[in-house]
């Protein structure tokens, strides 16, 4: 529901009552008078905010300043038995997980900080931008002025309820800036932010610009604001979508060349993992051919190889004091690099509640971290926490419990970076575990962080539990026709998923790029047989899904006893899909020839690892194997079809 009303200024009211005033006789003894001060906290109308009066203007709530929370209409009213000095601040704390925007139905997934000079009833971003711009050294009248400009008014009054007024212009900016405006920034650098601010401002101001150049209205209410390596992005703002260019000519990089050894841990043969950044290079997972151990790599744009992570960091690993470790979420972040939570403890079979949790971070540097390790959980026969997820400031792990009836119970809990439990929500109850329907239960199964929250799947890939960031909304979509194959969250009700669907081989799945929109799956396109998609999210708002076909010709050769020597030809596709569902654009792509010669050793055999898609571009990798005698070489490819818009 959305509330509307006119703007509520700043009321102050004095009372004086005279004692025998208008009677006869004697003096007066003034009381007390009763100051009742009024403002609204918006982004859209923010309930369950703290507001308070910072009258030494030192953006904490020290002691003696007094608060309330705000209304479901954003409403913060104060009452003090003082006058304010003029230099009071008018603040509002955010709360994660707490603080409820009625305008947008959502909460936040981190504190934030709003303020407002004492003559502004409004406690917007707005009015936090100007309180930023003084305290980073302007002139209150020029911090007017320059917020007055990204306003596009020359005299602006920053008392005016946009939400009420239907400003769908102004409601689209303040809703890209909330964001930003986290507690820890607003105290700790107001230069730094208000200029990160301006950026974001300068970018949306451009676009805009163009939008209008072209006699075209911009579409506030579709606009979204990211940053991408510093820099901000705007999308979803223009009427008119512009599709991404795809190079037609791949980008090809050498990851490796070696062989296996069976005494050397370190000559990996199966690449598991690879990700890109168009500066840094490659960052892969890799296993050796013993298929137990495994470790982490960076291969620059030569071939060059740095081990980053022993083979034990990553697998199961046992050390000569019985420690072992196991990893159970590994993310590997375009921007930022690498992260694994895992789990560690004691093999020796006395006390399984000893086990611990890690959490580790390795940047694009080759710089590894130690973020957190410590008890999350207990762990038992019939209890555990293994699942695990993590972002830059919490894990997030899926706890289930079994009772004494083999009834299951699981909810999501989410740990800041000392172990603190900040947020948790239950998932499912009393799930019975005596028969198979346990296998169908949503929310139950796997975890993973994306953009917008969290996903778990059924153990069946039958269904869908999306979570948002903050722990407070979940949403389940259950799949009637095929099952789960892969997925890229968009937000809560808008979602997209590959699924796929059995064929009379049992061997064989068809496979679709659907999108489920809040209640009902739309199925947009056909991605045929191939199991080497890859979803993701480039600018500019637009889903792009990638798999590639194949075709696999054979000749005899007559050197190699008549075998069949090997050519495949690849095609890569691409298929560029708006938020909405709209298929905007389709490119194929035709990947460099893979040809295999049995005479000289060469086996036809081709790992295909799709491996991202980001704003940068489409990564695939491939392995190609040679034998000599009994030695195995494998090489290493990867391949890039950057993009452009």
């Amino acid at each position: 529901m959305q509330f509307k009303h006119s703007s509520i200024a700043t009321t102050i009211i004095s009372a004086c009552i005279l004692a025998g005033c208008g009677g006869s006789g004697g003096g007066s003894t003034p009381e007390t008078p009763e100051v009742t001060t009024q403002f609204t906290v918006i982004d859209g109308y923010l309930k369950d905010a703290t507001g308070w009066l910072d009258l030494n203007g030192d953006l904490q709530q020290d002691s003696g300043e007094p608060s309330e929370k705000s209304d479901s209409h954003g409403l913060v009213t104060i009452k003090t038995d003082y006058e304010l000095p003029t230099t009071t601040l008018l603040a509002a704390k955010i709360h994660a997980g707490t603080t409820v925007d009625v305008t947008y139905s959502k909460t936040f997934e981190n504190d934030l900080l709003l303020v407002s000079n004492l003559d502004v009833s409004l406690v917007s971003p707005y009015s936090t931008l100007e309180v930023l711009y003084q305290r980073a050294g302007e002139e209150k009248q020029t911090a007017r002025e320059q917020v007055c400009h990204w306003i596009g008014q020359s005299n602006c009054d920053l008392n005016t309820d946009y939400i009420a007024a239907d400003d769908a212009r102004l409601s689209a900016i303040a809703k890209a800036l909330m964001p930003i405006m986290t507690l820890e920034e607003v105290l700790d650098d107001s230069a730094a932010l208000s200029t990160k601010a301006d950026a974001m401002l300068t970018a949306i101001a451009a676009e805009e610009a163009d939008i209008i150049d072209q006699n075209q209205t911009p579409l506030w209410s579709e606009m979204v604001v990211v940053e991408q390596d510093g820099s901000y992005i705007v999308m979803g703002l223009s009427p008119v979508t512009e599709s991404i260019i795809a190079s037609t000519t791949p980008q090809e990089y050498t990851l490796f060349d070696r062989a296996f050894d069976q005494d050397d841990p370190y000559s990996a043969s199966l690449l598991l993992h690879v990700n890109y950044h168009p500066e840094h290079g490659f960052m892969g997972v890799s296993m050796p051919g013993d298929l137990i151990k495994g470790f982490v790599e960076y291969y620059g744009f030569n071939g060059e190889v740095d081990l980053l992570m022993p083979y034990g960091e990553i697998r199961g690993m046992q050390d000569d004091s019985g420690y072992e470790y196991q990893p159970d979420a590994l993310s590997l972040d375009t921007a930022k690099g690498l992260s694994i939570v895992g789990s560690i403890g004691t093999t020796t079979g006395e006390d399984p509640a000893g086990y611990e949790t890690t959490y580790r971070k390795l940047n694009w540097d080759g710089e590894l971290s130690l973020a957190y390790q410590g008890e999350l959980t207990q762990y038992s026969e019939m209890s555990s926490g293994l699942v695990a997820a993590a972002d830059d400031t919490h894990i997030a792990m899926l706890h289930s419990n079994i009772n004494n009836d083999f009834k299951l119970d699981n909810e999501l809990r989410k740990y800041d970076l000392t172990g603190e439990l900040t947020s948790s929500l239950q998932l499912n109850r009393n799930v019975s575990l005596t028969d198979d329907s346990y296998l169908s239960t949503p929310c139950s199964f796997t975890l993973e962080r994306n953009n917008y929250g969290f996903v778990i799947t059924a153990f069946d890939n039958k269904s869908l539990c999306v979570v948002d960031a903050a722990l407070n909304q979940k949403t389940v979509a259950t799949i009637s026709d095929g099952t789960l194959a892969g997925h890229y969250i968009v937000d809560a009700n808008n979602f997209f998923a590959v699924i796929q669907k059995p064929t009379d081989d049992p061997s064989v799945f068809n496979y679709y790029l659907s999108r489920f929109n809040g209640s009902d799956w739309t199925q947009i396109a056909s991605l045929g047989q191939s199991e080497s998609y890859q979803l993701g999210q480039a600018v500019d708002g637009r889903v792009v899904v990638t798999w590639v076909d194949s075709q696999t010709t054979t000749e005899e050769n007559e050197d190699a006893d008549n075998f069949l020597d090997t050519q495949i030809n690849f095609t890569l596709k691409l298929l560029e899909v708006g938020l909405d569902g709209r298929v905007i654009k389709s490119t194929d792509i035709e990947l460099p020839q893979q040809e295999f010669d049995f005479s000289a050793g060469e086996v036809p055999f081709l790992d295909m690892i799709p491996a991202q898609v980001s704003g940068y571009g489409a990564v695939y990798s491939f392995q190609r194997h040679h034998r000599e005698g009994e030695q195995l070489n494998t090489v290493a490819t990867a391949l890039v079809v950057p993009f452009t818009y």
